[in-house]
C-alpha cells in the first residue's frame, strides 16, 4: 500500500478513472470504472486511514466531476425543437424535478460503488494490525458475580 493522504489518493483515483474510462481497448466503462476508482483511493491511503468511506469519497467526487463535463458538453440536438411556450411551464417545471432527481440518484449510486471498491480494498490489502479497533468494545473476562466481602478496618487508639 502507498501512504498518501486521502485527499491526494482520491486525486490519483479520479486521473486513473477518467484514464481507464476513456481507453477503448481496454473495455472498462461505466460502474466497473467507478469500482476501481474507489478501489484505487482506498489502496493508496495510509493505513490508518484507509476504509470505505474513502472509496465513497472518490466515488462522489468523479460523479461531480462528469456532472460537470456533462454540463458543459453540448448534446446532439436536432434540427428543430419545440419553443418553449408552445410546451408550457409544467413541462419545465416537470424536466428540472427529474433532473434534479437524477443528480441525487447519481451521487448514491456513485457513492455506493465507490464504497464497493473500498470496501474490496479493505478487505483484500489492508493488514490486520493496521486496523483501528479503538471503536470495538473487550469483552469482560473474569468477573465474578460475586462481590468480595466489605471489611472494615478500624483504627487502633
Amino acid at each position: 500500500m502507498a501512504k498518501y493522504s486521502v485527499e491526494t489518493s482520491i486525486i490519483i483515483s479520479l486521473v486513473v478513472g477518467l484514464i481507464i474510462s476513456n481507453i477503448p481497448i481496454l473495455g472498462i466503462r461505466g460502474m466497473f470504472s467507478v469500482i476501481i476508482v474507489g478501489f484505487v483511493a482506498s489502496y493508496y491511503t495510509t493505513p490508518e486511514k484507509t476504509s470505505y468511506k474513502v472509496g465513497a469519497m472518490a466515488g462522489v467526487t468523479l460523479a461531480v466531476v462528469l456532472l460537470v463535463i456533462s454540463f458543459l458538453t453540448p448534446p446532439d440536438l436536432p434540427y428543430t425543437l419545440p419553443s418553449a411556450t408552445s410546451l408550457g411551464v409544467v413541462v419545465m417545471a416537470n424536466q428540472f424535478s427529474i433532473l434534479i432527481l437524477g443528480i441525487i440518484l447519481s451521487l448514491l449510486i456513485y457513492w455506493f460503488l465507490g464504497a464497493l471498491g473500498g470496501y474490496l480494498a479493505t478487505q483484500f490489502f489492508n493488514p490486520p494490525e493496521a486496523v483501528d479497533k479503538t471503536h470495538y468494545r473487550e469483552p469482560l473476562r473474569g468477573v465474578s458475580k460475586k462481590r468480595p466481602r466489605r471489611t472494615l478496618e478500624r483504627k487502633k487508639p
